[in-house]
């Protein structure tokens, strides 16, 4: 039994010293990624532009669309399921989405900035310090919180035998 035991052991440690150094790398692959820009700023406004004018279009159509209803079939118009008050509603919900979308993103992208360049990731996960030096330029801190987070993974799981 205890040949066994030793066997089990050798083989998880050799996957454990396998896959905890990976847990930093991926860490720093994902922190990598985000702060990547691969499309310039103003190709991404003008193609929300334009996917915004083709919304705008196209709300227009439905507007019409279903006014035409209406002038058909007038008493649509007090239905509440699909009456007037209603369209009314999606109309304005549809205007305030378009009109907040890309507030809406520009500060995700900010708050992703944040916390990339703060570390916060590193520091929810490992305390408020986690080891990982404030003085350092990001992507020090980044390679470091990446180890950092491995190595507490790893010390937590294992033990002394």
């Amino acid at each position: 039994m205890n040949f066994l035991q030793s066997i089990l052991r050798t083989v998880f440690f050799w996957l454990d010293k396998i896959i905890y150094p990976l847990i930093g790398s991926i860490y720093n692959l994902f922190t990598s990624i985000a702060e990547t820009t691969v499309i310039d700023q103003e190709i991404i406004k003008a193609f929300g532009g334009r996917i915004y004018a083709l919304l705008g279009i196209f709300m227009l159509f439905k507007v019409s669309f279903s006014i035409l209803n209406y002038i058909v079939n007038p008493d649509d118009m007090s239905d509440k399921n699909k009456g007037f008050s209603k369209l009314i509603t999606n109309v304005l919900i549809s205007l305030s989405l378009l009109v907040v979308t890309p507030m809406l993103f520009t500060e995700a992208y900010k708050l992703q900035s944040l916390i990339l360049r703060d570390n916060a990731i590193s520091n929810l996960i490992l305390g408020s310090s986690g080891g990982v030096s404030s003085n350092a330029p990001a992507t020090t801190n980044s390679v470091n919180a990446g180890r950092e987070m491995g190595f507490q993974v790893f010390n937590a799981n294992g033990t002394n035998n």
